[in-house]
């Protein structure tokens, strides 16, 4: 049969069985190089490429090409748990003949001409740049009846560049070090995550302010554990050292580099903060989680250590009831200060004269009680009259009174000082602080170790007017009182926020919708309620690009949580890390529980990581409560729109990716950018409950929402999954844990046997955690579970 000379897919022939080409008749296989697609269908026209293949052979006219037997092997640099170099390679796979565009896309781009035929298919994960193509194998009936063989003629186009990892501080900055050494502890995510864990280590490196800085000794954290710097939620794991300050100068305000070496990639895709980070040569101006951590050298103990007493009857004035260490004080009114401002002043008189900086940072304020038993309610006050220093001055209770003993916040824009970290109980009454110049300058304020408990409302965020805001191992209750801190507050405030452990209990839900939590760093905290929403960022002091969302849950969420909503400025290039959390929707007809760059939005972003999250969702095909909508392009300014995910082990209700034919928005042509999701590429045991929106698995014209393919060792449409509790659709704070014998969301990490990964020449799992969110380990056997949750059944 003669071969057609034209470009029209031919897999719906009839199979001749006796035409059968041999696996040495693929003439050559190419991984597409930047731009490829755009010669074939004018697609791709900003893609570094990296995941079509475009293989060339002899045409029968009549047999099917079958993309799923051609595997390649691919050898990549990497890093061992050291940070020394290594080898990964891994097998990759081909997974569907490409679609033509949009109004062609029941055409594949799979053709013939002059008896040969050009296949393009996608590959199941990435190929970069660095990486060689070692070998390929056609197997058996890969065309036809085509037997298997070696593929020759391989080269690689592809211009894409590693990833790098994704990076957060646990500490907060300004800590205030003594003794020998300072502990640190980060969390930290990659693209490639493989072997139990999600990086192959961490180094952390702590530098001086000296003109020639010195340098403290590289320490190394390769096994992650639960952190002991978070109390509270859902402890994450972390990358922990400890770094010397033996070399250190005293009283220096000192950073601590990290640099994150991922399990796959050259030295480009190194994390290095002191040359990646944020605002590197300004970076007291930030709390974005790439910037290097600042901390106060205090080894000799000559900077800080003074405190003070406060009690509502006390009597002091001056500096001269200031002590350097707790010692007892307090036992009568002449010891202690009136207020908080008085002792303020006394400990920066305090330091002036005997610690050389004029200013209370270091400082303690122990806030106590007239009498034994009887309690005292502290009113902030105007504290703004005090500097702000090098770290931290801590406001704690006494540990001696017995009583009920409290910080009260009342009346409207309290002015504050900067670098107050409040560690007392805290009640709001009907006030906020406001941080002076906040608005525009550089201005702290923290929260850790404490209950937060509104008695009345406040109409505005308590902590507006401070461009930084730590909240730390903190409970806040108040429930309808709630003056919801740090949500996106128009105007002009610009707040950055850093959650550790925090438990936001009863936010009300009438106040749900209206703010929305920006989200630089959010690590194992809770929320009823709450959502997080980057859409709010022309009134803020610096983007959350690199931003780290893990082990956090956002139950009776009552809005779509949404990241790359268009309005951050410059976009994703750095990405984003979406890891273990819950996010459960409640009874809100048809309404997404998660929202990445879709619903009309057309701002680019790459690097994104999504693994082991839960979203259980309820309701049905058509209708349902907690759907995700993922790197949409369904609107005419999405054409050539890049918009990358990488989704390993989730649970979803259902999975959304609107493409060019999406029929609402047809006339633009390039609405391309998003193929590489829906290919699925690099993605790995996810679970779609549903399929998606409407109850459909994949299908071959690219008109379902779900994608062109599904991932190996997943499962898509009518998946059962069975939670301790699944209260979405109804009114939430269900129990997410996986249960039963029979769960379609187990056995979704390959193990060793069947990951097609060595690093080093030892094979090695896909689990990408130590650690589940409740700190089950994780199991790496093969059986591990989809999810933020590990199965317990055996």
């Amino acid at each position: 049969m003669a071969s057609l000379g034209f470009g029209i897919d031919l897999a719906l022939k009839r199979r001749d069985a006796g035409a059968a080409v041999p696996a040495s008749a693929i003439a050559s296989l190419q991984v597409l190089p930047a731009n490829g697609l755009q010669a074939v269908d004018g697609a791709d026209a900003a893609d570094a490429n990296g995941w079509v293949a475009k293989v060339v052979l002899p045409d029968d006219g009549v047999s099917t090409f079958d993309p799923t037997r051609i595997v390649l092997t691919v050898s990549d640099p990497g890093f061992d748990a050291s940070g020394a170099a290594t080898t990964v390679v891994r097998t990759i796979r081909g997974t569907a003949v490409l679609r033509k565009q949009y109004p062609n896309q029941t055409q594949r781009l799979n053709s013939a001409s002059g008896g040969v035929r050009t296949v393009h298919f996608a590959l199941d994960d990435d190929v970069y740049q660095g990486s060689t193509l070692v070998s390929g194998q056609a197997l058996a009936g890969y065309y036809g009846a085509a037997a298997s063989g070696a593929i020759g003629g391989m080269s690689n186009g592809s211009t894409r560049a590693y990833p790098k990892p994704l990076f957060a501080w646990v500490n907060m900055h300004h800590e205030r070090a003594t003794g020998g050494s300072y502990a640190v502890e980060g969390v930290a995510f990659h693209r490639h995550a493989m072997n139990g864990r999600q990086v192959a280590c961490v180094q952390y490196q702590a530098r001086d302010a000296q003109a020639v800085a010195n340098l403290s000794a590289t320490v190394s954290a390769s096994v992650p554990q639960l952190s002991t710097i978070q109390t509270k939620g859902q402890i994450a794991e972390v990358y922990a050292a400890s770094v010397s300050l033996a070399n250190l100068a005293q009283a220096d305000l000192c950073r601590v580099n990290a640099k994150v070496y991922p399990w796959l990639g050259d030295a480009t895709a190194v994390l290095d903060l002191l040359t990646d980070g944020v605002s590197v040569s300004g970076d007291a101006t930030t709390i974005n989680p790439q910037t290097p951590l600042r901390f106060l050298n205090d080894k000799t103990g000559g900077y800080g250590g003074a405190c003070a007493i406060v009690k509502p009857g006390g009597t002091a004035t001056g500096s001269g009831k200031v002590a350097a260490g707790y010692g007892g004080l307090g036992a009568t009114a002449a010891d202690a200060y009136p207020t908080i401002a008085a002792a303020l002043t006394a400990l920066q008189s305090y330091n002036q004269a005997n610690k050389g900086h004029t200013d209370p940072a270091g400082g303690t304020i122990y806030l106590s009680e007239d009498a034994a038993g009887a309690g005292a309610t502290h009113g902030v006050g105007n504290t703004s009259a005090s500097a702000a220093g090098k770290c931290w001055v801590e406001i704690v209770k006494d540990p001696g009174a017995t009583g009920t003993v409290k910080a009260q916040l009342a009346g409207a824009n309290v002015a504050q000082a900067s670098m107050l970290r409040w560690g007392c109980p805290f009640e709001i009454n009907a006030g906020n602080f406001n941080g002076g110049s906040g608005n525009t300058g550089n201005t702290w304020v923290a929260f850790r170790g404490n209950a937060i408990n509104a008695v009345a409302s406040t109409s505005a965020p308590f902590n507006y007017g401070f461009a930084h805001s730590y909240f730390e191992n903190v409970t806040m209750t108040g429930g309808a009182n709630m003056p919801l801190p740090f949500f996106g507050f128009g105007g002009t405030a610009r707040i950055q926020v850093r959650c550790v452990g925090l438990l936001f209990e009863d936010m009300p839900a009438v106040l749900a919708n209206r703010y929305a939590i920006q989200p630089f760093t959010l690590i194992g905290c809770r929320f009823a309620n709450g959502f997080f929403d980057d859409g709010n960022w022309s009134v803020n002091w610096d983007s959350c690009d690199g931003g780290v969302i893990c082990n956090t849950q956002f139950l009776k969420t009552q809005a779509a949580c949404v990241l790359a909503s268009g309005a951050l400025p410059g976009g994703y290039a750095r990405g984003f890390a979406l890891v273990q959390n819950v996010i459960e929707r409640t009874n809100t007809a048809s309404s997404p529980a998660l929202q990445l760059g879709a619903d009309g939005t057309t701002q680019a972003f790459t690097n994104f990581v999504e693994f082991h999250n839960t979203l259980p969702g309820a309701g049905g095909a058509g209708a349902n409560i907690g759907r995700t909508n993922r790197a949409y392009a369904d609107v005419a300014g999405a054409a050539g729109v890049l918009k990358r995910i990488t989704s390993r082990f989730n649970v979803w209700y259902d999975c959304n990716i609107k493409t060019d034919t999406f029929t609402t928005n047809t006339t633009a042509s390039g609405r391309t950018g998003n193929w590489r999701s829906r290919y699925h590429v690099g993605d790995r045991g996810n679970v779609s409950v549903l399929g998606d929106d409407q109850g459909f698995a994949v299908s071959a014209s690219g008109t379902t929402w779900l994608g062109e393919v599904w991932p190996g060792d997943g499962k898509a449409s009518a998946a059962s999954i069975g939670f301790v509790n699944n209260a979405a659709g109804t009114s939430g704070a269900g129990d997410y844990r996986v249960t039963g014998g029979s769960n379609d969301a187990y056995g979704r990490v390959a193990g060793s046997s069947s990951s097609g990964v060595t690093i080093g020449g030892a094979a090695v799992p896909l689990a990408a955690l130590r650690f589940d969110i409740a700190g089950v380990a994780r199991k790496t056997d093969g059986n591990g579970a989809a999810g933020a949750y590990e199965r317990t059944d055996i």
